[in-house]
């Protein structure tokens, strides 16, 4: 299955989607042959980036009406705008050339659309989300007494919902 989905304003030096879906120029359009070449299935990314998604999580990348897709920069497998495709910016992300690398065990799939992001941290169990702040450095993210994070994604989702309808839950 293939999901579009194009839903907050994301600008970056590269690309800049309205939600009317269409690509303003600097990249990202949506013509048949980039969205073929942005295909991915869900299970072939999963296994791509090492990690199981819990089956809400999988909901939500794959239904683009779900309300998660207008409260954030929400990640899926396949989109026609490359700052959505979960694995090609967690490969960015996790790049050797990277200033600010990332490591393995941090998986992305959200953002508020300014170099920020919501990951995974593997490295707990149950899988804990951990918010990644642009201004600082990986380790200054990772070991901040008061960084911001959930115990899954299933409180993640709930809160930023609740967040971006002004009021604790959905």
């Amino acid at each position: 299955m293939e999901v579009l989905v194009a839903s907050r304003v994301h600008q970056t030096q590269r690309t800049h989607v309205r939600r009317s879906g269409r690509a303003l120029p600097g990249g990202g359009g949506s013509s048949a042959g980039e969205r073929i070449i942005g295909s991915m299935k869900l299970a072939d990314a999963e296994a791509r980036l090492g990690i199981a998604l819990s089956q809400r999580h999988r909901d939500a990348m794959l239904d683009s009406s779900d309300p998660i897709h207008d409260a954030c920069d929400f990640l899926v497998p396949s989109s026609p705008y490359e700052l959505l495709r979960w694995v090609e910016v967690n490969e960015f992300l996790h790049a050797a050339d990277q200033s600010n690398r990332w490591p393995a065990f941090l998986v992305a799939f959200a953002s508020n659309g300014c170099g920020d992001y919501f990951a995974y941290d593997l490295r707990r169990e149950p899988t804990a989300v951990i918010y990644m702040d642009p201004d600082y450095s990986v380790e200054e993210n990772l070991s901040a007494d008061d960084r911001l994070s959930y115990p899954s994604f299933e409180a993640w989702y709930v809160s930023r919902l609740g967040s971006a309808w002004g009021r604790s839950g959905p």
